[in-house]
C-alpha cells in the first residue's frame, strides 16, 4: 500500500510541475487537422481543431510570437519579435534546443519562409538589415536584395517573393539570391504560398484586402469581408477554404472562390493575432512504409508458424 501511495503522490507532483503558473495545461502538440495561431500580446501559440475549436497551447512562454512557417519535416518555425528569436516545434510539441536561436539580425521579424535547402529567410521589417538568410542552426548566411522587406515567401519553382507595405514585389532566385524581376503588386503586408493551387496570397494592410495571384503575377481573385483590418496571415485550410487572421478581430474565412463565410473570435484564448498555419499542409500522413513493414513481418511470422496437424 505504501508503494502505491508513493507512486500516486509522484504522479500528482509531476502533474503540478507540468502545469503553468496560470493554471493552464502544459503545452501540447498538433496533428493534421489543427491550426496553429500566434497570439502576440498574450505570448502564446494556440492549437485549434479544423473547425477552430480551441484545444490548448503549443507554447505559453514565447515573447511576442508573430509569423510562422513549416519546414520540410512538418515542424513549425516561429519568429518572435520580443527577443528577437526563432523557435522550432515538432508535431508532438517538442522544441529541439539546437533549432532555436536568438540573433540581432532578425530585426523586427515579420514573415519567415523556409527555402528548398531548409534555410530560413526572414523579413526583418527594417531599413538596414533587409531580408536575412539563416541556417536552422542559427548561422547568419547573409542578405537578399537591398530594400526593406516586410514579407517574403519561398516558392517550389526556386523563386523567392519579397514585398513591403509600399512598393512592388521583387522576385529573387532562392538559391543564389540573384534578382530576377519585379511584379506590379504593391502594398504588401503578408505573403504566403498555397501548394494545393500553386498560387500566392498577398495581404494588403492599406487596402484591407487579400488577393490571390498565379506564380507569374496574374491576379486571380480578391477576398473581401466587412471589418477586415490588417490581414496578418493567410492560409489555405480544410476543403481549400481560405483563412486569415486580423490582429484584434479574429480569424476570417472564405470559400475558395472568394465567397465570405464569417469570422471566429479568438479573444478568449489569444490577444493580437499574428501568424497562422494549418497542419494539413505539412504534417505527413502515417508512413506507408510502416504499414508495408508490418505486413511483411506478419507474412514472415505466418510462414514460419507451424502448420496445423489435421
Amino acid at each position: 500500500m505504501m508503494h502505491r501511495w508513493s507512486l500516486s503522490t509522484l504522479f500528482i507532483l509531476i502533474t503540478l510541475l507540468t502545469t503553468s503558473r496560470s493554471g493552464s495545461v502544459s503545452a501540447i502538440g498538433f496533428d493534421r487537422d489543427d491550426f496553429l495561431i500566434a497570439g502576440g500580446d498574450s505570448d502564446n501559440i494556440g492549437v485549434f481543431d479544423s473547425d477552430l475549436t480551441f484545444k490548448g497551447y503549443l507554447d505559453t512562454s514565447i515573447d511576442n510570437p508573430f509569423q510562422m512557417a513549416f519546414d520540410d519535416f512538418g515542424r513549425a518555425v516561429v519568429v518572435a519579435q520580443g527577443q528577437p528569436e526563432i523557435r522550432v516545434y515538432d508535431h508532438a510539441g517538442n522544441r529541439p534546443s539546437s533549432l532555436s536561436f536568438v540573433h540581432p539580425n532578425l530585426g523586427i521579424p515579420g514573415n519567415v519562409t523556409v527555402g528548398p535547402d531548409g534555410n530560413y529567410f526572414v523579413a526583418t521589417q527594417t531599413d538596414h538589415l533587409y531580408l536575412q538568410k539563416f541556417s536552422p542552426a542559427g548561422l547568419n548566411l547573409g542578405t537578399i536584395g537591398s530594400d526593406r522587406v516586410d514579407a517574403a515567401v519561398s516558392l517550389p519553382n526556386g523563386e523567392l517573393w519579397t514585398g513591403r507595405a509600399f512598393g512592388s514585389v521583387n522576385v529573387f532566385d532562392t538559391a543564389s539570391g540573384a534578382f530576377k524581376k519585379s511584379l506590379p503588386i504593391g502594398l504588401v503586408s503578408n505573403l504566403s504560398y498555397s501548394e494545393a493551387t500553386d498560387t500566392v496570397f498577398v495581404g494588403d494592410v492599406v487596402m484591407e484586402t487579400i488577393r490571390e495571384f498565379a506564380t507569374d503575377g496574374t491576379l486571380l481573385r480578391e477576398f473581401l469581408a466587412p471589418e477586415l483590418v490588417n490581414p496578418e496571415a493567410i492560409v489555405r485550410g480544410p476543403n481549400n477554404d481560405v483563412f486569415a487572421t486580423s490582429a484584434q478581430i479574429g480569424v476570417f474565412r472564405w470559400k475558395a472562390d472568394g465567397t465570405f463565410v464569417g469570422v471566429t473570435s479568438m479573444r478568449n484564448h489569444l490577444q493580437f493575432l499574428g501568424g497562422m498555419l494549418w497542419a494539413g499542409n505539412a504534417v505527413p500522413e502515417p508512413s506507408h512504409a510502416c504499414m508495408v513493414y508490418t505486413i511483411a513481418i506478419c507474412a514472415f511470422a505466418c510462414r514460419k508458424a507451424p502448420r496445423e496437424i489435421r
